[in-house]
């Protein structure tokens, strides 16, 4: 709609100055006056665009799926550990946990599951913090201290992130929506204020 628009500006502008659309006195005053309307209005709309296009860039580039999720906060090691140990699927698997799963390390020989699923976390300047049995599947990532509290432990799981997502998805589609808008105001505005005439702009 608003190539069209631009489309139209250049074509009339083109046609108008190579004399093969001629215009009498009267009709050329119009055509000027709705060029130079036009104009102002183009401009607007590529000035709206970047802003809007910088503020979304901004939008997905500082923040994430984790930004719009509360998540699960732990105030100590020792719960965040339970709950990482706690045997659950994700909604990703249908299915129960097998019991006979067998575990090999790098060389190929047989180790134990506790051994194999251990994961290490670290605090911020990268000191053992604690261990746990990674048995959870539904964790999708979890964040270890802040400035305010170094000992909070904060989770998402992976419903939280989805639903994360799908809140970041509609902030997209609101971005979409204002070039939309913009565009349909500024038309608006450009047939109300033109100079009617036989001369179609």
């Amino acid at each position: 709609m608003v190539a069209l628009f631009i489309f139209n500006l250049l074509l009339t502008h083109l046609l108008v100055k190579k004399k093969i659309y001629p215009l009498d006195p009267g009709q050329e005053m119009r055509h000027h006056a709705n060029e130079a309307l036009k104009s102002r209005l183009a401009l607007i709309f590529v000035l709206a665009f970047f802003v809007t296009f910088f503020a979304q860039a901004l939008v997905n580039d500082q923040l994430d799926s984790s930004s719009f999720s509360p998540g699960t906060s732990f105030a100590d090691s020792e719960s965040f550990k339970a709950f990482m140990e706690k045997e659950e699927a994700a909604d990703l698997y249908d299915g129960q946990f097998s019991s006979n799963v067998e575990y090999y390390d790098e060389q190929g020989r047989p180790i134990p599951e506790e051994e194999a699923l251990r994961e290490y976390f670290y605090d911020r300047d990268g000191q053992l913090f604690g261990s746990y049995i990674a048995r959870n599947q539904t964790v999708a990532l979890f964040q270890l201290g802040s400035d305010q509290d170094p000992f909070l432990i904060r989770l998402h799981t992976v419903q939280d992130l989805a639903h994360g997502h799908r809140i970041l998805d509609l902030i997209n589609i609101g971005f979409g929506l204002v070039y939309l808008v913009v565009a349909v105001v500024l038309l608006a505005v450009y047939y109300k204020k033109r100079q009617p005439g036989p001369v179609r702009n």
